[in-house]
């Protein structure tokens, strides 16, 4: 099933309200009233009903996965590879993307954020 945002549930709710409780009625009158929307058929109407009964109006979200031949991908990890001890902000500054997702990258790729100071002198 397509997964509706909570305003377009609410108006085929109300379309199949208005068409009588008929799930194929109101599939018909959604894709006459909202031509430029997803059109669905009566059995996702009936499942948005089944969603909405059981107050499951929230998105479910997936998890988008990095692409490894992503641009910013390989230069974050050529700019490691090349210095291993830069910080993560200067490569977001530099390739002016956010922290956040320099971060995302490097645990992605299985490197940790740390940084190894030396205390005593051998």
């Amino acid at each position: 099933m397509a997964d509706y945002p909570p305003s377009e549930i609410v108006d085929i709710i109300m379309i199949y309200d208005v068409a009588g409780n008929n799930a194929r009625e109101a599939a018909r009158q959604y894709r006459d009233k909202y031509p430029d929307r997803r059109h669905s058929d009566h059995k996702t109407i009936l499942s948005l009903l089944r969603r909405a009964r059981t107050r499951h109006m929230t998105r479910k979200r997936s998890k988008t996965l990095l692409d490894n031949d992503d641009v910013i991908n390989v230069t974050v990890l050529g700019m490691i590879i090349m210095n291993p001890h830069i910080k993560q902000r200067q490569i977001s500054r530099e390739l002016n993307v956010s922290p956040a997702t320099v971060n995302r990258i490097l645990r992605a790729n299985h490197y940790h954020p740390y940084h190894i100071s030396i205390h005593q002198q051998l």
